[in-house]
Formats: C-alpha cells, sequence, structure tokens
C-alpha cells in the first residue's frame, strides 16, 4: 500500500474521531452508517479510478480474512446468525 506510515496515522486519527463520536453518545450504527458515506463522498470526489477502488478493497479483503482467523483465499465466511454481533447495529 502507498504511503503506509501516512495511511495508518490517518487511521489512528479516524479512530480517535470515532472515539469521540461515542462519548457523544452517537450509536456504532450512526457512526458506520456516517462512515461509510463520508468514505463514499472522499473516493467520489478523489477521482479515484475504478482498478484503485477495487486494489484497495481487496487488500482490505485479504486483511479482514487475516483478522477473522487467517482464512485462505477460497474460503467462505458464513454467517450463522442473522442478529448483528452489536445490539447497536441493525
Amino acid at each position: 500500500m502507498k504511503n503506509e506510515t501516512e495511511n495508518r496515522a490517518c487511521a489512528l486519527e479516524l479512530n480517535n474521531v470515532i472515539y469521540e463520536l461515542q462519548s457523544k453518545g452517537h450509536s456504532d450504527n450512526a457512526i458506520a452508517n456516517g462512515l461509510l458515506f463520508a468514505l463514499s463522498i472522499h473516493i467520489i470526489n478523489a477521482r479515484f479510478s475504478l482498478n484503485e477502488i477495487i486494489e484497495q478493497l481487496t487488500k482490505l479483503f485479504h486483511n479482514i480474512k487475516t483478522e477473522l482467523g487467517k482464512l485462505e483465499d477460497d474460503d467462505q465466511i458464513n454467517l450463522e446468525q442473522t442478529k448483528p454481533v452489536n445490539s447497536q447495529w441493525d
């Protein structure tokens, strides 16, 4: 990933913003939806190419799979429950 040091620093700052929003009483659902909306607008405004978006989402997907327990590329993740992990995520 390009500018990995800057990316990590930015991620830490965003985490601080999330913590501030939680401390103000915003639900996890509202925070997640707000982040997705803001991220979508940022991606559109930044004029990322489709290939760049796919590349970054693929890297993110692999990072998530790693966090979930070192899954192989062809492993499928099946959700056994339909209710959210966190009750605030509806």
